[in-house]
């Protein structure tokens, strides 16, 4: 079986993580192999099992900013980023139902209204969308200010 992979975190002592896919199947996979003093072989997991796996190491963290890179350059080469974005925004909770309906990756979530705040949230977090909403709300007179009294 050959592989399509693509390094997304190299540790201190060597070791290397890769997106990969199969190129028979497409599926994709992560690929730790370990550094060659270790003596140990190259291992695949599912890319759920290893984000939930560790979720605060440094490889975690690489593989999130290497799925939001690619989405992020899938968006910007189809319709556009832009346009895109606001569809998604503008979904619906039966649309989030059916777009999980065929997932094979199990989210911690128990009903499509959160699987739908989870998404806009990570929506937000791509398009700096919360940083700017913050910044707005920041410069806002606050209320009472400026009494004509």
């Amino acid at each position: 079986m050959s592989y399509v992979k693509r390094n997304f975190a190299t540790s201190s002592n060597g070791d290397q993580w890769h997106l990969v896919c199969t190129t028979d199947a497409r599926t994709p996979l992560v690929r730790h192999e370990p550094n060659a003093a270790s003596g140990g072989s190259a291992s695949e997991i599912d890319i759920a099992t290893f984000l939930q796996r560790d979720p605060g190491a440094p490889q975690t963290t690489a593989l999130l900013s290497l799925i939001e890179a690619l989405i992020l350059d899938v968006l910007e080469k189809s319709v556009g980023r832009e346009a895109f974005l606001q569809k998604l925004r503008n979904a619906q909770e039966d649309a989030v139902e059916v777009a999980l309906s065929d997932s094979k990756i199990v989210l911690p979530l128990t009903t499509t209204y959160e699987a739908l705040e989870f998404f806009n949230c990570m929506l937000d977090l791509f398009t700096d969308q919360r940083t700017d909403d913050l910044a707005a709300e920041a410069s806002r007179i606050p209320a009472g200010f400026g009494s004509t009294q």
